[in-house]
């Protein structure tokens, strides 16, 4: 599991501090300790969500401890040490500047077409505009524009799919109340045969 969230959640919290608070009072017995602290970091921490976590202890141990901030960041290190000898768990480098980059422009492209999609709503409408830039000479508008048809065409797709699945499970819902005041059998051969044609979780 890839740990990408920029905060944790109430769980993650109370785990981090429990564990912190456990580590403080014995590191000889802290084993329950490392294998709550490796649980939230997950297999392959970002260096964004280990430096949460991290933090995060320090405050906690520090408290339960009574002790500086320095002699629990030490604390730490030998939690990251047992980390890395029981679960294999290391701090990740640093992202570089040109990946932060890269990242920051993506970001900003998405945004930019969630935009355009929220704006002009149409797959249609979008290739049109796109087709006119194009005949403007706004190449970087018009392919701009046709990634945004793209978007708008894949959350229509997926918003059909959810509204089809949405009237077959209420119409199931139907059946089976009816199954209480009518004939049972023949109810039960017709909820079958809908059945069929319900998606199921995990199915396009």
């Amino acid at each position: 599991m890839t740990t990408k969230q920029a905060s944790f959640t109430a769980e993650q919290s109370a785990a981090i501090k429990a564990a912190a608070v456990q580590f403080a009072q014995s590191e000889v017995f802290g084993e329950e300790a490392v294998k709550a602290t490796a649980a939230v970091m997950g297999t392959t921490p970002t260096y964004t969500f280990w430096g949460l976590v991290s933090t995060q202890f320090v405050t906690d141990y520090t408290a339960a401890r009574k002790c500086s901030e320095d002699a629990a960041n030490k604390a730490w290190q030998r939690m990251a040490r047992r980390m890395k000898d029981a679960y294999g768990l290391e701090k990740p480098k640093a992202p570089s500047e040109k990946a932060g980059k890269v990242a920051a422009s993506r970001a900003k492209k998405e945004k930019a077409l969630l935009a355009l999609v929220a704006k002009h709503k149409t797959e249609a409408l979008l290739n049109r505009m796109a087709g006119e830039a194009m005949e403007q000479g706004k190449a970087e508008l018009g392919d701009q524009l046709r990634d945004a048809a793209k978007l708008a065409k894949k959350q229509a797709e997926a918003k059909a799919k959810e509204s089809q699945k949405a009237r077959w499970e209420k119409l199931l819902e139907r059946v089976r109340e009816a199954k209480k005041l009518h004939d049972a059998r023949i109810l039960e051969a017709i909820e079958k045969a809908i059945a069929t044609l319900v998606p199921t979780k995990g199915t396009k």
